[in-house]
């Protein structure tokens, strides 16, 4: 198998398992790769090194060996010829924590528009300046400036927390995604008919490649026009795409070659092919902490000073720490 091709079935993977149930990857070719894949990223016990983490005045360490990854879905929009170098909008912000030492890891989905102290490129301007984090992937003259800008926003946001590599897809690819699935069946749990005649509450749909994304996309047209109405939304997305692979898989082998046909060249990444198979090889072997978000209060204000009012999202940041040591072993620094 080509390092190209781990690459793209390690993502398929890392995005299909924020609906992971405790069903093995087995289709991932990764046991034959352990040894070699255990000298690139360390050992899978005790860290080296002590890691703090910074939250306002506290301060809080620990010697967990700690691999972190971003996924991002980022919006339509942008402009790379523009003199602004105006990106993207990630839509979709979820960090995967995996440790090491207690070998466990968990999804940490981050509201899209949770203010934060947003990095803007020398390319913009310079400095920081608060706004939704969503934003961050707007800054930048090529892709990998604008996520590598939200990759430092979300250590930011997580205390400092190391971020090895990301996988950035454009929700515009969302059906080629649903396609290359055979299709997501999902249950509307409230009234979306405003965006489809076919989103009746309650019913069952095997969402075609326009309707999915419109399912995980929707938002002002809908009474409850909230993000994090649409956080919920893309979960249970995952979580039913998680399971039409693991079926297909089962009864087709070969499926997986279909998939990295129909998938290549779809995401982004500046991981490695080891990188894609290692995480792919703990999400088999590690315990899984679920899906978990943070806390905290919702605002609306002209934030951009454009005229409109935009949703804030003020975390708790007390709800960062308790979700972090739900998988990483943390103490107050002395």
């Amino acid at each position: 198998m080509s390092d190209k091709r781990r690459v793209i079935i390690g993502i398929i993977a890392a995005v299909l398992a924020i609906g992971l149930s405790g069903v093995c990857v087995h289709f991932i070719e990764s046991r034959s790769m352990k040894e070699e894949q255990l000298g690139d990223s360390g050992d899978w016990g005790e860290g080296d090194e002590e890691t703090i983490l910074s939250f306002g005045d506290n301060d809080y360490v620990t010697n967990d060996n700690i691999d972190t990854y971003l996924l991002i879905g980022t919006d339509n929009g942008g402009d790379d010829k523009g003199e602004g170098f105006n990106g993207e909008l990630a839509d979709f912000i979820t960090a995967i924590v995996i440790d090491n030492t207690t070998q466990s890891y968990a999804f940490y989905q981050i509201d899209r528009n949770t203010m934060v102290e947003v990095p803007i490129p020398e390319a913009n301007g310079g400095g920081h300046y608060t706004e939704q984090i969503c934003t961050a992937h707007w800054y930048g003259k090529t892709p990998e400036e604008r996520n590598n800008n939200l990759v430092n926003a979300v250590s930011e946001l997580l205390g400092g927390l190391e971020i090895k590599s990301y996988y950035t897809l454009n929700m515009n690819n969302i059906g080629k995604v649903n396609d290359a699935i055979g299709g997501v069946v999902v249950t509307i749990d409230s009234d979306m008919t405003a965006v489809d005649p076919e989103f009746k509450e309650g019913a069952n749909i095997l969402l075609t490649d326009g309707q999915a994304e419109k399912y995980l996309r929707a938002r002002f047209a809908l009474e409850d026009d909230s993000n994090a109405s649409r956080m919920k939304r893309q979960e249970a997305y995952m979580q039913s795409a998680y399971n039409t692979v693991i079926g297909q898989l089962r009864e087709n082998p070969e499926y997986i070659s279909e998939l990295y046909e129909n998938l290549d060249g779809v995401f982004e990444t500046d991981g490695s092919a080891r990188d894609a198979s290692v995480i792919a090889d703990k999400f088999e072997k590690y315990k899984n902490m679920g899906m978990i978000s943070f806390k905290g209060k919702v605002e609306t204000n002209d934030t951009l000073g454009d005229g409109v009012e935009h949703e804030e999202f003020y975390v708790d940041t007390d709800s960062i720490v308790s979700g972090l040591k739900k998988v990483i072993k943390l103490q107050v620094s002395e």
